[in-house]
């Protein structure tokens, strides 16, 4: 299996659980291997297959209810 990292940036997380919100977003994902969400920094790293893309990560981040890009 051929697999990305993505790495995202986040806006609206300010606690501990905003980021348990957006990891069960993102886990909740099909091709979500592992994401680590880091509150501090407002990002959040997740390891996926191929098939799921960029924009299925942001959209997950939004209908939770936070901002997201791609991180440059």
């Amino acid at each position: 299996m051929t697999t990305n990292h993505t790495t995202l940036s986040i806006t609206g997380m300010t606690c501990s659980s905003c980021a348990h919100h957006i990891h069960e977003a993102l886990r909740s994902l099909p091709g979500v291997i592992r994401v680590t969400v880091d509150r501090k920094n407002r990002g959040a790293t997740v390891l996926h297959d191929t098939a799921t893309t960029t924009d299925a990560l942001i959209t997950a981040i939004l209908e939770a209810g936070y901002g997201a890009t791609a991180a440059a």
